[in-house]
């Protein structure tokens, strides 16, 4: 079986998180551990990284050449009271399609990430090829817990924002925010250690999900909201960047720094986004040592038809 193989060489490095001994503590250790990840398989992970946004891209480019020109037609008629309800629609339509392929593109991408992430963690090898067969069998499951996720987060700011613009002291307004914000952190970290285990166990997918994230992170709730702050804390620049370079319409760069101004952004968004859920792998191992469970990969029936070896 080890003959059929066809995995890249990857570099272990010491670690402390599968020899039985105690991981390293704190939000920080975790993040630093995430990080060694990419050090264990590089070639992995530049395979799998390309492969992710190599659509990403594509897509950057098509919404330039095709929502670009609609979208500067749309901005000038309501700065004119001319707008056409014809462009607007078309507009929506396109902006719609958009968001749908980047959401798919998005959901595989954590797919992969997360299986990938796992098999380094274990000390595994696992090629390209098989990661992606992986998916194949089990992307049903998560992606349960995954629409449950969106529809939760919808959800949720639609009713804070409305509570928010209820409160009518100013004082009280932007308490309300802070609160709403802290609470949304915690939210997301359960959510992302949710689908974590949804893609990682078997049998497992939305509300069950969340109950197991839920039953993992007792006594590291403080430990999953201070990690899921410090995550958005650093990816905030990479926010307004990606925010800036969304909402810019400057007429006098070209189309091709358009498309690599943007291309780089949705990059970086997306990066930042993917580097989370390896943070929250390695989360929900050390919740499961935390647990006293045994710490091995488990990736179920589908991963059972890709062969793997030991490092």
């Amino acid at each position: 079986m080890a003959n059929e193989v066809l995995s890249s060489p990857a570099i272990t490095l010491p670690r402390a998180s599968t020899d039985g001994s105690a991981p390293r503590p704190g939000v920080v250790g975790t993040i630093r551990e995430a990080i060694e990840l990419l050090a264990r398989n590089p070639k992995l992970m530049i395979q799998t990284m390309l492969l992710i946004f190599s659509p990403f891209s594509f897509l950057v480019l098509l919404h330039y050449v095709l929502a670009g020109p609609l979208m500067e037609k749309v901005e000038d008629g309501y700065e004119r009271s001319e707008l056409d309800p014809c462009d607007l629609r078309s507009f929506v339509g396109i902006e719609s399609v958009f968001l749908l392929s980047s959401s798919i593109i998005f959901f595989l991408g954590m797919l992969l990430i997360v299986y990938g992430s796992a098999v380094i963690y274990n000390n595994k090898s696992i090629s390209l090829k098989q990661l992606v067969s992986r998916i194949k069998f089990t992307w049903k499951k998560p992606f349960i817990t995954w629409f449950f996720v969106c529809i939760l987060a919808i959800l949720y700011w639609a009713l804070a924002l409305v509570i928010v613009r209820w409160v009518n002291l100013y004082v009280w307004s932007w308490t309300a925010g802070i609160l709403a914000v802290s609470l949304y952190l915690f939210l997301a970290a359960l959510w992302s250690l949710g689908l974590v285990v949804s893609v990682l166990e078997d049998d497992v997918s939305g509300p069950k999900a969340f109950l197991r994230a839920l039953k993992l992170m007792r006594c590291k709730k403080m430990e999953a909201f201070r990690l899921m702050s410090m995550l958005e804390l650093m990816s905030i620049p990479i926010y307004i960047v990606f925010y800036v370079t969304s909402a810019d319409d400057d007429d006098k760069l070209g189309i091709v720094a358009q498309f690599a101004f943007g291309a780089a952004a949705t990059l970086l968004f997306c990066t930042a986004k993917f580097f989370s859920f390896m943070v929250f792998t390695v989360f929900y191992y050390e919740c499961r040592r935390n647990h006293g469970e045994k710490i091995d990969l488990e990736l179920g029936q589908g991963y059972k038809m890709v062969p793997t070896v030991a490092q």
